[in-house]
């Protein structure tokens, strides 16, 4: 490192992330690239001023000199230009690889579409869509969660076969289901676009992955969000979830009013699941989802999740870190939104294995790996997460 002269890229800013009765946090990065870092304001002068100084003709070492000989500081540039480094927001050197969070570090991309064409179009009408999916949505959304709990509390929809299996199948229902929550997916990062464009900030690309390198995911790259103000941002991440409701109440409405039998009203009641499924998780605080993202900017903490990691590992070893009461209410709170969720899904796979087993063919093992090959894969990417976390 220290005949390196570090060049930082030319578009940085900085913008504030959150105001905070402390300290104000900024981000500061690439709104071209979207990765940033977080400086609190005591740090940010230091800091714009070592990003002028990385201009390509200084060392870290004579970085370092100029702010002391100038300003009596001493600043650990090192660690700064790791965080630079590491985040690919320098010009020179680049690194081979970007840090990337979790989704995409167990993810293979499959296609990246180029959307910004299509956006730019359609941008001049983002208000009339935006207000229109506000106006119409959030009706349909009170309607259809009150016809939810009239369906589990009057109609015991739990026990109805329409509810889980696809003819008289639960494998056929579970599948179908899949099939459905990535279309499921797709409408909800196109809500979380309309929601960005609304507020001014135009989605770049619509990129498919496969998740665990085997779950088909649609994600739309937004960048900017975090140049957008606090409120802003948590509407945007909202906004995907709401789609979601919104589908689901629609479905339910239309199963109340035209009372379908048969396959119409299975593959309803499989979209209701579906989307169902995709609000819990992603409200759900302790995955990597709009949830946690909504908590962050609520309640103004970056890295709640890494934090709080560290702190239940602190207090197995017997010292009892700050914020541990924040902490431990926040892990029950994820750890409920999954118990509420498992036992569902636990006695869904039970059918589809029951009726596997039933089938007494070469196919059954073939089906049996579908079903319940996503489900080792999730497992497994969740205990290694968790072991990584523990030893840092």
């Amino acid at each position: 490192m220290s005949a390196l002269r570090p060049k930082t890229r030319s578009d940085i800013q900085s913008w504030i992330l959150f105001e905070r009765e402390d300290e104000t946090l900024y981000c500061v990065g690439s709104k071209e690239k979207d990765r940033y870092i977080v400086v609190p304001e005591s740090k940010l002068e230091v800091v714009q001023d070592v990003l002028k100084l990385f201009d390509g003709t200084h060392t870290v070492e004579e970085v370092k000199s100029i702010l002391y000989e100038k300003k009596q500081i001493r600043a650990d540039v090192e660690k700064l230009y790791q965080e630079l480094y590491n985040w690919g927001l320098l010009e020179y050197p680049q690194p081979e690889t970007v840090e990337a969070g979790e989704f995409r570090k167990h993810s293979a991309e499959l296609l990246k579409i180029d959307i910004f064409p299509f956006i730019e179009r359609i941008f001049p009408y983002r208000r009339i869509l935006y207000l229109s999916m506000l106006i119409i949505g959030i009706p349909v959304c009170i309607v259809g969660f009150i016809l939810l709990f009239y369906y589990i509390f009057f109609e015991n929809i739990y026990y109805s076969p329409d509810f889980l299996q696809v003819g008289n199948s639960y494998i056929y229902g579970l599948l179908l289901t899949t099939v459905f929550g990535n279309l499921v997916l797709l409408a909800h990062e196109i809500a979380h676009g309309v929601a960005a464009c609304y507020y001014g900030i135009k989605p770049r690309f619509l990129t498919i992955y496969a998740y665990l390198y085997f779950l088909p995911f649609f994600i739309i790259r937004i960048y900017g969000l975090y140049t957008i103000p606090r409120k802003e941002r948590i509407v945007v991440l909202l906004f995907g979830s709401f789609m979601n409701i919104f589908m689901f109440s629609l479905c339910m409405i239309i199963l109340f009013l035209f009372n379908l039998d048969g396959l119409w009203n299975q593959l309803l009641w499989k979209i209701v699941i579906s989307n169902l499924i995709a609000a819990a998780s992603n409200f759900n605080p302790l995955l990597p989802g709009d949830g946690y993202y909504i908590l962050v900017n609520l309640l103004k903490m970056p890295n709640i999740r890494t934090k709080g990691y560290r702190s239940l590992v602190t207090l197995m070893k017997g010292r009892a870190s700050k914020r541990i009461d924040f902490y431990i209410l926040y892990f029950a709170i994820g750890i409920l939104f999954l118990a509420i969720m498992l036992p569902f899904g636990v006695y869904w796979l039970y059918e589809s294995l029951q009726e596997i087993v039933s089938l007494h063919s070469p196919r059954s093992l073939l089906l049996l790996l579908i079903v319940f090959y996503p489900g080792i894969l999730l497992a497994k990417k969740g205990i290694q997460s968790f072991l990584r976390r523990i030893k840092k």
